[in-house]
This record gives structure tokens, sequence and C-alpha cells, in this order.
């Protein structure tokens, strides 16, 4: 099947890059047949007026409201305005998941996003943001939740590698030397992994205890 690449752009700024793939790469001229070769199609959302963007998008106007909401959403509390216009007439669900893309991409007070709604015609909108503040608030706790499990996870885990290397250590000193229980506790009170691999690979070589032992000072 043909791929028809698409390049959707709602940057603030004037859209100059190459049309072409190969248009990228600075190659010698003798190479360029083997270079992949094809070009894209462009959708610059400010080549379009909003109107353009409904006519387009033929009726369907969750399809509209989101494409200027994407057209529009970095240009300050015009753009806003602008987005607001287009959502009065969108079933309350999609205005939701308008509306938390706006509060998580915009830095904007609720008091002020209820006063741009309103000028645009919508009502509620303030219980509507309260609600989805809410949510991300409980979402980013389940998340500090889940972050500090996985963190003692790797603590756990960490710790498991550091009592098996000192004992390991331990095991081979007391074969190869004998070992105090002095000796034992100092090597235990190490938790640098890299020292105890060193000393680990120093014992097949090393006669004297002592300056095995300094290599975990």
């Amino acid at each position: 099947q043909p791929v028809i690449p698409v390049v959707f752009y709602h940057g603030t700024g004037d859209y100059n890059l190459p049309l072409n793939f190969a248009d990228y790469f600075e190659v010698p001229e003798d190479l360029k047949k083997y270079m992949v070769s094809f070009s894209y199609e462009l959708f610059d959302t400010f080549s379009y007026e909003d109107e353009d963007i409904v006519q387009r998008s033929h009726d369907n106007l969750q399809l509209a409201a989101s494409i200027i909401t994407l057209k529009n959403i970095f240009l300050g509390r015009e753009g806003l305005e602008s987005i607001f216009g287009y959502l009065i007439n969108l079933e309350k669900d999609y205005k939701v998941i308008i509306l938390e893309y706006i509060l998580s991409t915009v830095d904007i007070e609720l008091d002020e996003l209820d006063e741009i709604a309103r000028k645009g015609g919508i009502e509620g909108m303030p219980s509507l943001a309260e609600r989805l503040e809410a949510k991300g608030r409980e979402e980013g706790e389940q998340r500090g939740i889940q972050i500090g499990e996985q963190r003692g996870i790797l603590i756990g885990e960490q710790k498991g590698k550091i009592a098996s290397k000192q004992e390991t250590l331990i095991r081979q000193i007391h074969l190869k030397y004998g070992i105090t229980e002095s000796e034992k506790a100092f090597i235990k009170s190490v938790t640098d992994l890299d020292k105890l691999d060193k000393a680990t690979e120093a014992i097949l070589f090393e006669e004297n205890k002592e300056k095995l032992l300094s290599l975990l000072k």
C-alpha cells in the first residue's frame, strides 16, 4: 500500500524546512541517486483561517475545534478566545478533552479561563476546570506513590547487590587469609559497589590481606 507522509505544523514561526526528504542532507552529486527521496504534504495551520478549517472539516465539529485549538493555543488570550468561540456547539465530554489540553499547555488562572469561556458563550467552565485540576492532583499523587514504590524496589535491589558482594568478599577472604569479626564488620560497612568489585577481583593475586582491605577505603 502506498504511504503518504504528512507533516502537521502548528508552531508560531514560519515553516521554512524543505518539503523533500533528500533536501535535508548534503551529499556529493554522484551519491544523490542512492538517496531516499520523497515529498510530504504539509498542513500548516497558520496557512488557513479558522473559517477555512471549519469548511475543510466537512461539518465535523470535533475535528474543526481540535485543529483550531492547536492553531491558536500559543497565541495568548486572543488565541484562547478564538478557541472557546468554537467549543460552544461541542458535546460536554469533548469540551472537557480540549479544556484538559488547554490546562496542560497554557499557564492560566481558572478565573481568567472562566472569563474567556463566558465571553465565548460557555457557562460552567470553572467547575469543569476545577474538576480537571482536582483530577490532575489525584493523578499526581498516584504517580508520586508509584514513583516511590519503584524507587523502593530499586533501592531494595541495590541493597541486595551490595549485601551479596559483601558476603562473597568475606567468604573469599576467610578461605584465603582467615578473617576477624572486626574485618567482617568493616566490609559490611562498605556500600560502594565498585570498591567491592575491585577487592573481589584483586583477591586472586593479592597476597597481603591489609593491602586488599585498603582497596575498600
